[in-house]
């Protein structure tokens, strides 16, 4: 906008706040920049903030401190600061006598010239995923969430020649193992090994290796840590006692939560079970559910007053608003968690009378167990003292992990667990000066044929029943292709044999036969050494490169998804046929021959990059694929080198690429279910 008239701004008579700064626009016409007075008063700071411009802050008055990328910069009249595109910051005023103020320039940068993200470099990575509740066997649902996305991330890093270690645990305490031992008969413990161990076998057959487990008992090492921190929380505070309502079986007076007791959420409404919606992933008393019922019997629950312990959850409010816009999470779970902060977050109820469970360590709640979910954040500190292999089980080991910026611990979980994870696992790490390294990465529910898969109901297909008919990196590839990342996704089967048989025994068998026969008839198997280059090779190298810089982007934890990995793999495969189709013009032509050898080391070039960047989703397949050019050691995903000339080509180690018949499948799957 152009505006002949001069302008006049005022400090006194501000637009309004953003960010907690008082601001008036600056009109600077044609500049390629745009402006703002800002002002941030006395005893107050910034709400930390990122954005997409450049920005630079020249101080005019009053002094300050800048925290932005980790550092604390001292302003005052006269300094300025820099602060590049997606960094978060704050201006505080620290002056105590006069505001602090400064005039603000920022501008757009080009897509091109924006930070990429930085790569992972961490001496040692702990992956947790949540630990499935051993009250059945697993489904596709559950595969396709946590468990199979921290496999493939553990061996992505592990590429990369990062240590990474894949954690999990056993939820034996929670009341759906006591429940489904009750409807079985049999006791909650021989339940839970029961069914574990299926969960465990199906797992490794899944190529899912677990690295460490966290097995919670009830007595032992494990316990007394759990009590320890506890005990430690309540002595400082965090957890205090107060006497509440709550809800109890009209029938035999049973202490009613979680698995017992059901009703609708008091957030969203909808079909809801005791202390959390799997809906929309709130927290609830089970006193505040509407329409509420005991599971067993149907009856209306009776309220009583009892004297339990609570978490302060919100206590924690500031420093959990810098964690949430400081730590990488989707869409979904960011908006849930703003959301509690905003409404205000409540103090969490942590101790429940059960007969399973944890026993709480203290004078007047013998009769109460530690809550479930507290206890598993508490797990997690005893899962990376047990993978570190530290000497003691106590606070001091946890902190020399978590307080070692050397370090990261990266979370796979589903959308329901998500408060858990962003609002109260992180309160719980502050109280005890722990620095939360999270990184999280939440699916959401994946349907089958239009609606959640469900055990009760039968609407399900287990993972040992599918793999009963196709192979395990089959499987594996079609779960990451369709995985629930952003949004809820729709398992058919039908699209299962459809996708996987136009990739594999279509697009990537064609172009591994059509590469073997070009390289029979020209070069006797034997890998050709690069020669001339036409405009043509130029455009599929970069187009190849551009493609794995694709892939290891969403495969870092920041940007993680496996739906963009399959995406452009599949597009390696596609471009790398048609290009490879488009060369056998070259054949048998000696006025060409250079520029064949070329399109030959190029093609077989491509095949290395897919087999490397596939490697952490489809293991054998891109084993097969390495071997077939002489590759049997662990190369890096990085390795940008030829194949090297001379090496005989072997066919022989080709994946056979078997079609998977539609109706088959479909039969079996049918019959199992």
């Amino acid at each position: 906008m152009t505006n002949s008239t001069p302008q006049v701004f005022s400090f006194s008579e501000p637009q309004g706040k953003i960010y907690n700064v008082n601001y008036s626009t600056l009109d600077f016409g044609q500049a390629p920049f745009q402006g703002m007075l800002g002002q941030v008063d006395i005893g107050e700071k910034s709400h930390s903030h990122n954005h997409f411009e450049v920005e630079v802050f020249f101080f005019i008055s009053g002094k300050g401190v800048v925290y932005a990328d980790g550092k604390e910069i001292e302003v005052r009249q006269g300094l300025s600061v820099r602060v590049p595109p997606f960094i978060n910051h704050v201006i505080e005023n620290t002056s105590g006598s006069e505001p602090l103020k400064f005039v603000s320039f920022y501008w757009s940068q080009a897509l091109s010239d924006l930070p990429a993200p930085t790569p992972h470099t961490a001496h040692r990575t702990l992956i947790f995923s949540a630990p499935p509740t051993p009250n059945g066997d697993i489904h596709l649902g559950h595969l396709s969430g946590p468990y199979l996305a921290a496999d493939v991330y553990k061996r992505y890093l592990q590429q990369r020649g990062l240590s990474a270690l894949h954690i999990t645990g056993r939820d034996d305490h929670q009341t759906y193992v006591a429940k489904k031992a009750s409807l079985e008969q049999r006791s909650p413990e021989h339940v839970a090994n029961d069914y574990f161990n299926k969960i465990r076998k199906t797992l490794d057959k899944s190529g899912v290796y677990i690295d460490y487990l966290v097995e919670p008992n009830q007595n032992g090492d494990y316990a007394k840590f759990i009590k320890n921190i506890f005990t430690q929380l309540y002595e400082k505070g965090y957890i205090i006692a107060k006497t509440e309502m709550a809800t109890f079986s009209a029938v035999d007076n049973l202490y009613l939560h979680e698995a017992y007791i059901t009703g609708n959420c008091p957030h969203c409404q909808h079909s809801s079970d005791g202390n959390a919606c799997e809906e929309c992933g709130r927290p609830n008393a089970c006193v505040d559910l509407l329409q509420a019922y005991e599971k067993y019997n149907k009856q209306a629950p009776v309220l009583k007053p009892i004297k339990r312990l609570y978490f302060r959850l919100s206590q924690f409010s500031g420093q959990l608003q810098e964690y949430i816009k400081s730590t990488p999470m989707s869409a979904h779970a960011l908006a849930l968690s703003q959301t509690m902060l905003a409404e205000g977050l409540p103090d969490i109820c942590v101790s429940h009378i059960n007969d399973r469970g944890i026993a709480v360590p203290l004078t007047d709640f013998e009769d109460q167990t530690i809550y479930v979910w507290f206890e598993l954040g508490l797990a997690y500190l005893w899962g990376a003292i047990q993978a570190n292999q530290y000497d003691q089980f106590d606070l001091e080991a946890v902190h020399q992990f978590y307080n070692n910026a050397n370090n990261r611990v990266t979370h796979f979980y589903g959308f329901d667990n998500t408060y858990y994870h962003t609002l109260l696992f992180p309160a719980v790490y502050f109280a005890l000066d722990i620095k939360p390294l999270h990184t999280h990465v939440i699916n959401e529910l994946l349907d089958l044929n239009g609606s959640k898969f469900s055990t009760s109901r039968g609407h399900a297909i287990w993972v040992n029943d599918l793999l009963n008919a196709v192979s395990t990196d089959y499987m594996r590839w079609f779960l990451c292709e369709i995985r629930p990342e952003g949004m809820r996704t729709n398992l058919e089967l039908s699209h299962f044999a459809k996708t996987i048989n136009q990739l594999f025994s279509g697009n990537l068998h064609n172009w591994t036969s059509l590469l073997t026969n070009m390289m029979n008839n020209q070069f006797n198997s034997i890998v050709p050494e690069p020669g001339a280059w036409t405009a043509e090779h130029q455009k599929f190298l970069r187009f190849i490169l551009s493609c794995r810089e694709n892939v290891l982007q969403h495969y870092s934890a920041e940007t993680y998804s496996l739906r963009a990995v399959v995406h452009a793999l599949k597009n390696i495969v596609e471009t790398a046929h048609d290009f490879t189709n488009s060369q056998t013009y070259l054949n048998n032509n000696i006025n060409v021959y250079n520029y064949m050898r070329t399109a030959i080391a190029l093609s077989l070039f491509a095949l290395k990059l897919f087999a490397l960047l596939a490697k952490p989703i489809i293991p054998g397949i891109a084993n097969q694929l390495l071997q077939s050019i002489g590759i049997t050691e662990d190369t890096l995903l990085t390795d940008n080198t030829f194949i090297a000339p001379g090496i005989k080509f072997n066919k022989k180690a080709l994946p056979s690429f078997q079609p998977i018949n539609e109706r088959d499948l479909l039969n079996l799957i049918r019959a199992a279910i």
